[in-house]
């Protein structure tokens, strides 16, 4: 049971934290926001905070791992996001 707690426990992490990798090259490479919400992004952002803080308090290193990993790309959108808006005006 434990081998499938671990299975589904990184699937999941694996899954939800890259699932924001091809939002991030698209948005580097075609230099393009269009259609991006930056509240989704924000509260996106203080989700994972909350998961990095629970996975502190858990002593949980996969937690925290996976949720870094997501802080930094969702960060790395939001970089861009605003460099690219605040270009525009």
């Amino acid at each position: 049971m434990k081998i499938l707690k671990t299975f589904f426990g990184l699937s999941g992490g694996i899954g939800t934290t890259f699932s924001f990798l091809p939002q991030v090259l698209h948005i580097y490479q075609k230099e393009s926001i269009e259609g991006l919400s930056p509240y989704l992004l924000i509260i996106h952002f203080l989700g994972v905070s909350s998961w990095i803080a629970y996975g502190v308090m858990q002593k949980d290193r996969i937690i925290i791992l996976f949720n870094v990993i997501a802080e930094i790309l969702v960060s790395a959108i939001l970089v861009k996001y605003f460099r690219i808006t605040r270009s525009s005006l």
